[in-house]
């Protein structure tokens, strides 16, 4: 008698899959003629959503069959929430950040604010505009390729205070934050003559009042844009103070 041996079928489940949230892969088996997969398929391709292991039973055409398993691992992106100061001054820098994780990638945005530091990074550096809200998110990307969902953070972007701003407290500025005008009161019972001086952010004089002999001075900011600006009046004594336009 003659006795034919044969062999198995090679059945292969391919390669282990990454599998972000929310997100389906491919598994494709090679190897035979027909395919019976552990979650009830029977094509050579299924989509899996879940992570977990995937056998599958591969039959060649002589009717031997094998098996083999392939790995679904769902890769987690943790970005955490963001650490920061939630109520900030108008004009101020803040440092904020979230989880830093190993190969990651990070994508700001900020709204009322500029990101002057950090773009891509999980911790970065803003400067806050105009008195009212603003808000700072992110998403990360990590070292799958996977992307998280958007994590924010709601900003009250308030007046700085009258101490906090002058840098000499016999100079009081009211109005402040202003959207037509601004009055600077100062002590000057020598009548001496002062100039004021209104700065923006990049050092260009804006607005200026010259003679100044009493003790109080107001001048127009409704033509300004938005923003924070710096008073310098100039005497007797150098005073100083900032000035916030608002809409």
């Amino acid at each position: 008698a003659i006795i034919t041996i044969i062999p198995k079928p090679q059945a292969n489940a391919g390669e282990d899959k990454i599998l972000c949230a929310g997100e389906t892969v491919e598994l494709t088996a090679t190897g035979g003629a027909g395919y019976a997969w552990s979650t009830g398929d029977v094509t050579a391709t299924i989509s899996a959503s879940e992570p977990g292991s995937y056998a599958v039973t591969v039959t060649a055409t002589n009717g031997c069959a094998a098996s083999d398993e392939v790995r679904v691992v769902e890769s987690l992106v943790l970005t955490g929430s963001i650490t920061g100061n939630a109520d900030v001054e108008a004009g101020s820098n803040e440092h904020y950040s979230v989880n830093d994780n190993t190969g990651s990638v990070y994508h700001w945005q900020v709204s009322n604010g500029t990101i002057v530091a950090g773009q891509g990074s999980a911790a970065v550096e803003v400067t806050w505009g105009v008195v009212g809200t603003g808000s700072l998110s992110v998403v990360e990307t990590n070292a799958d390729a996977c992307t998280g969902e958007t994590v924010a953070l709601q900003v009250n972007v308030g007046p700085t205070s009258i101490a906090a701003v002058n840098s000499n407290e016999s100079m009081k500025i009211f109005s402040n934050p202003s959207s037509s005008w601004v009055k600077v009161a100062f002590a000057n019972d020598a009548g001496t003559t002062y100039r004021l001086s209104l700065y923006d952010v990049n050092g260009k004089v804006v607005n200026t009042l010259s003679g100044i002999t009493g003790s109080e001075a107001i001048f127009s900011t409704d033509k300004l844009p938005p923003g924070v600006y710096f008073a310098e009046l100039k005497g007797g004594r150098v005073l100083t103070g900032k000035v916030i336009v608002a809409q």
